[in-house]
């Protein structure tokens, strides 16, 4: 067999060298085209569904009925795609007490609507400036999408009792 000069090797490496650098740049024109045409279905999909969007609203102040530091809130922002409702809802609380106590539900006309889990676990996270600042904001995602029109309430601890001091029901009208 023989063998190849040092000459000839370098040359090999460098043709090499070159056909994978060839491959990985296709191989990233390739990612980024299908990218774009993830993106143009995405945008096709939510041309398709009509999305719904609320600006802020004013806060939701407790009636006169319920006692000082009870929670009060407004929503931020709702986007109803065609799988998922996104809530961004701020918070106000004073004292002791745990909103996520148990998982929030938005509650609809024919059924209960549960955050998916990752929003709620960051919901946790965000909800400790309750503790610390008195006012959080938080995000839940909820799947499936509610149907168009239904009238959605979302309830904070939907099993407690509004005057429970540890984890007091709370519920915040969404869409009538």
């Amino acid at each position: 067999m023989k063998q190849l000069t040092r000459e000839q090797l370098q040359v090999w490496l460098i043709v090499l060298s070159v056909l994978l650098g060839l491959a990985l740049v296709g191989g990233l024109v390739a990612v980024a085209t299908l990218r774009s045409d993830i993106g143009r279905l995405d945008r096709q999909l939510a041309g398709q569904w009509e999305v719904e969007r609320v600006e802020a609203s004013s806060w939701n102040e407790p009636p006169p009925s319920r006692p000082a530091g009870s929670p009060t809130g407004r929503i931020e922002d709702l986007a109803i795609t065609t799988d998922t409702l996104t809530l961004t809802v701020s918070v106000r609380l004073s004292g002791p007490g745990d909103l996520l106590f148990e998982p929030p539900v938005l509650r609809g006309d024919r059924t209960d609507y549960r955050p998916t889990k990752a929003s709620l676990e960051q919901a946790r996270y965000d909800f400790l400036d309750l503790v610390t600042a008195g006012q959080a904001e938080g995000v839940f995602v909820f799947r499936p999408a509610p149907v168009d029109g239904e009238s959605l309430t979302l309830v904070f601890n939907p099993n407690h009792q509004p005057s429970d001091p540890v984890a007091p029901r709370w519920e915040m009208v969404i869409r009538n």
